[in-house]
């Protein structure tokens, strides 16, 4: 009796160490993922500071056009 209830045990701890690894990897996976979407989102950021950085310029040269057109007039 002690040596099946042993035995059993024995094959429970395999399957939580196989439960525990197949959790770790999908964990890693799961990271994997994160760190990508991360790298996204600050290609996205800076993308985005940059076309601000277009849309100041863009202003300031249609004030000072605006500023001779009106020196013109």
């Amino acid at each position: 009796m002690s040596e099946e209830i042993l035995e059993k045990m024995k094959e429970m701890d395999t399957r939580m160490n196989e439960s525990h690894n197949l959790m770790m990897e999908k964990i890693g996976s799961i990271q994997d993922h994160v760190d990508e979407i991360g790298q996204t989102l600050g290609i996205t950021e800076k993308q985005t500071e940059s076309i601000q950085g277009n849309f100041e310029k863009t202003e300031t040269v249609i004030q000072q056009i605006k500023k001779i057109n009106s020196s013109t007039q």
